[in-house]
């Protein structure tokens, strides 16, 4: 079997389970296999060598793209698909609703796998669709107005990203992302183009002001959909932005800069947010924001600064999968435990959390030894974010959380610490020991502060729910809802009812000097006229006689 056709087959695998829900004679053998979807995914994803396939049958022709970018990628969202899976299992077993969640993640691990191999925008547009509204439709049951706000913005996201596709298809005259980032490199700074691109990607990885879904949902969601929504932000927020982008090709100097300070306010204002947040999975949604802002930080360097990108191409993408590993084992993390629990539980959990949270704060580093020898004067700058990046993290082991301690639960937590360290592994080793020890120190020391600074900061100020801004949107709506109610049942009504009171007072105003009108037309009559005149004068004779 040729291997296009084994990467074909793999992805579709999720999709032909997901179609055999429709038979009863299969669901029962589907639901059991619907967690494992993933798994010919991971297996490939880890064999060596890439591929490239066409999809002519797919709209108006699609292509599957195994590289280097979509390896790493593959490995994370088949991971995250596989832990939320082994953690719905027993849910998926049942007879009722077992169906409907089957699908449901059959539909989304589809997405998620799809999008990291998808040369093509149709593609990765349909896939990133597909994965949207399946995880809504996971996300309802636990997380009701966090699931409407979800939704709202996923549709605004996907309005954009489609005219942003759009655009570019029509202008290169192709929908593969090769045309496109070509058609990039031969115009100089289009800003409407970009300006579709920050929004509508910037929604799905939780830029300032397009955050407001992403603490909401991560805080009430169930740990499955934790999961899927940590994939969600990397397939999409994260790829989104490699796959159009041609990095290290365009000079565009003045978006590298709208796009560092949006970064920079990104994470400022999610590090303040996240230090007043008392719930750890709300917490943890702020500092996936700042990895965000990271992010963006470093993409703004590399539009303004082209030849960064061929040495921060490698480190990049190993921080990221190295984020998306330990993010997953903070969230899956159950937070403080009962008393009952036992001693070797309750210490494997801690050092679990310490573990993960000291890979977490040891992501800048790799990308500082990087730029240090490349370009000393952004190393030095990026040295400042990364230690604003690093405040929060520890901030989340005082936190409480809401995950179920099972046996699922304690077998994922291993294996995705594993696999954490194996990233970190993977993403250091270039980097020696002598040139790690200086700014680890340096990186360890705001990651205490911030660890001594949350807890005192919460308990001085008043602690702001997770979507922080919905507060005051969700009051202004209320109000204005409430004011148009008045509007329509008062005053509207009054002015109503006090104009047809007065038309109606015209009406007979009118009417009268209708009256009047005919009476003086009838007294302009010359008969009517003389016969007045004539009782006049005989009144006046019988007035004189009687006198």
């Amino acid at each position: 079997m040729s291997r296009e056709l084994l990467l074909l087959l793999t992805l579709l695998w999720p999709l032909l389970l997901a179609t055999s829900l429709a038979f009863a004679g299969t669901r029962g053998v589907v639901r059991h296999l619907t967690p494992w979807a993933g798994l010919p995914a991971l297996l490939l994803a880890a064999s060596t060598g890439g591929s490239a396939t066409e999809l002519p049958w797919f709209l108006l022709g699609g292509m599957l793209h195994l590289d280097v970018t979509g390896r790493q990628f593959l490995i994370l969202a088949a991971s995250l698909s596989l832990a939320a899976g082994v953690l719905l299992r027993k849910q998926l077993a049942d007879r009722h609703e077992g169906t409907r969640d089957s699908l449901l993640l059959l539909l989304t691990t589809s997405g998620l796998l799809w999008l990291t191999l998808a040369g093509d925008a149709l593609l990765f547009f349909t896939a990133a669709t597909v994965l949207g509204y399946a995880l809504y439709a996971l996300l309802v049951p636990g997380a009701g107005v966090a699931s409407r706000v979800f939704a709202v913005l996923l549709v605004i996201g996907d309005l954009v990203i489609f005219e942003l596709l759009l655009v570019l298809a029509h202008d290169v005259g192709s929908t593969t992302f090769a045309a496109f980032r070509h058609g990039l490199l031969l115009s100089a700074y289009p800003a409407e183009i970009f300006y579709l691109l920050l929004i509508g990607f910037g929604i799905k990885l939780g830029l300032i002001g397009f955050h407001v879904w992403l603490p909401p949902a991560l805080s009430q969601a169930a740990a499955p959909v934790r999961l899927l929504l940590l994939g969600f932000v990397f397939c999409i927020g994260l790829l989104g932005w490699l796959r159009l982008l041609p990095l290290g090709e365009v000079y565009w100097p003045d978006a590298g800069g709208l796009l560092r300070w949006l970064a920079l306010a990104t994470l400022g204002y999610a590090i303040v947010v996240g230090m007043m947040q008392r719930q750890r999975h709300s917490m943890l949604a702020y500092e996936l924001i700042t990895l965000g802002a990271l992010f963006l930080w470093l993409l703004g360097a590399v539009l303004a600064e082209p030849t960064l990108w061929p040495e921060l191409y490698s480190p990049l993408q190993g921080a990221l999968i190295l984020a998306g590993f330990t993010f997953a084992v903070l969230l899956l993390l159950p937070g403080h435990l009962s008393a009952a629990t036992a001693t070797w539980l309750h210490r494997s959990f801690n050092f679990t959390g310490w573990l993960a949270t000291l890979l977490l704060v040891m992501i800048p580093l790799g990308i500082i030894n990087t730029l240090t020898a490349i370009d000393p004067h952004v190393a030095t700058r990026f040295t400042w974010i990364g230690l604003a990046f690093v405040l929060l993290p520890f901030r989340s082991l005082r936190l409480k959380g809401t995950v179920a301690v099972t046996g699922e639960l304690r077998a994922l937590v291993a294996v995705l610490a594993l696999s954490a360290i194996f990233a970190a592994v993977h993403y250091l080793s270039f980097v020696s020991l002598e040139s790690l020890l200086q700014p680890a120190v340096l990186m360890l020391l705001p990651a205490a502060i911030g660890w001594l600074l949350g807890g005192a900061l919460s308990k001085r100020f008043r602690p702001l729910p997770p979507g922080d801004l919905l507060g005051p949107v969700e009051r202004m709506s209320m109000n204005l809802i409430h004011a148009f109610y008045r509007l329509g049942n008062t005053q509207v009504a009054t002015a109503f009812r006090n104009t047809v009171q007065w038309l109606l007072h015209l009406t007979r105003i009118l009417a009268w000097q209708q009256k009047l009108l005919w009476l003086e037309g009838l007294l302009g009559r010359w008969s009517v006229a003389m016969f007045s005149l004539l009782l006049f004068g005989l009144a006046l004779a019988g007035l004189v006689g009687l006198t």
